[in-house]
């Protein structure tokens, strides 16, 4: 879970003047209308103790119950370096195709895909089917990886292959 809502009802009374969110005695943020929420935006993960305190006109007020809530980790990206092929060999080539394969998990977009030889990276693609046309290979072995980045920040890297250039 990446974000997480908090609803507080503090009933129809026009008195009360607003409600404030916890987690683990923070103060996350307040809300001055009905019906009174608050979204918790980018949460890191962990277990919290979350409530909320309405606050009235005349000075008083009311704690929620608490509640825990658990943020995981959202789940990263898939990526997979399909073309070339581990082990391919390349002869009297000018350029190679890199073709890849990548998905975003639930709720999630896929945001980009980077080519690498090595640590350089050689170029990317934002849109599927995920390309690139290596210009001037050098002569001799590289190892190629993908990494796919989504619109949670996650990012995953391919397994590497190599290839050789003749």
């Amino acid at each position: 879970i990446r974000d997480r809502s908090a609803i507080a009802t503090a009933g129809t009374n026009s008195s009360i003047q607003r409600v404030k969110f916890y987690a683990n005695s923070v103060l996350l943020g307040q809300d001055t209308s009905s019906p009174y929420s608050f979204t918790w935006a980018n949460a890191s993960q962990g277990t919290y103790t979350v409530l909320a305190i309405a606050y009235a006109n005349n000075g008083t007020s009311t704690i929620s119950a608490s509640r825990m809530i658990t943020v995981n980790a959202p789940a990263p990206p898939s990526v997979s370096l399909t073309q070339p092929t581990n082990g391919s060999i390349f002869t009297g080539v000018s350029s190679i195709n890199l073709t890849a394969t990548a998905s975003a998990a639930s709720g999630a977009t896929l945001t980009k895909v980077e080519f690498f030889s090595g640590t350089t990276k050689l170029g990317e693609d934002t849109t599927s089917p995920y390309t690139y046309l290596w210009n001037s290979p050098p002569d001799g072995i590289s190892t190629l990886s993908a990494k796919a980045t989504d619109s949670n920040g996650s990012i995953s890297t391919s397994a590497a292959i190599n290839i050789t250039v003749n």
